[in-house]
């Protein structure tokens, strides 16, 4: 199976679960009790949390072999996360369960992006093919969930989300491409790994560029 065929599969795997998740997780939080107000927290959390939460996992996630490994990992965490918001006891609870799966399932895509972007060069084919593939997902999986809450509770929008991140972390694994982070020579330890992240956050123009983004 060609890069393209595996990047494009694995693209509607992950994207069908942010689909559901994007635009109607308030809509579960709402069957729960938490206010306008209290949704608008729990959702804002984990993107005020993602500029330190970010850079971590990057450095974590350099520390493997294959960069699909901790994609897995990340969708496991992520599918915990997902069915932490079924069991969460109230507002700090939810809140709590949403940063967890809201900050994983965030990661892998910047993960997969880097894969394929370099294999679109190698192996010539439009980065934008498996990427349209994952917003055909998007799409498919929010209309088919407007269909479904007709006739279920809102919990069924959290089991979904739990199932597909599963889903995406299976399909890392037998999917995306066996990657190495470190073409060449061994993985650098984590000093080295920090000590880069340092090198770019002393370059004014990318901070910039950040803090207006």
């Amino acid at each position: 199976m060609s890069s393209l065929v595996r990047l494009s599969l694995f693209y509607a795997a992950a994207y069908i679960g942010t689909g559901v998740s994007l635009p109607y997780i308030a809509t579960y939080l709402r069957s729960r009790g938490m206010s306008g107000a209290e949704i608008g927290i729990i959702l804002a959390i984990p993107m005020l949390a993602r500029p330190f939460t970010g850079p971590v996992l990057a450095v974590w996630a350099d520390g493997f072999t294959l960069r699909r490994t901790p994609m897995v990992l990340l969708g496991l965490g992520a599918a915990l996360g997902y069915a932490g918001l079924l069991v969460a006891p109230g507002f700090l609870g939810l809140a709590l369960a949403w940063l967890i799966a809201a900050t994983l399932i965030s990661t892998v895509s910047p993960l997969v992006d880097v894969i394929t972007l370099r294999r679109a060069r190698t192996e010539g084919f439009n980065y934008g093919i498996p990427r349209g593939m994952g917003s055909s997902a998007f799409i498919v999986a929010n209309l088919i969930m407007g269909v479904v809450l007709i006739r279920f509770s809102p919990s069924v929008i959290a089991v979904w989300i739990a199932v597909a991140a599963v889903l995406s972390a299976l399909a890392a694994g037998i999917l995306v491409p066996p990657e190495r982070v470190h073409a060449i020579g061994d993985k650098p330890d984590r000093a080295q790994r920090w000590k880069g992240l340092g090198a770019l956050l002393r370059d004014r123009t990318f901070c910039l560029a950040v803090a207006t983004a």
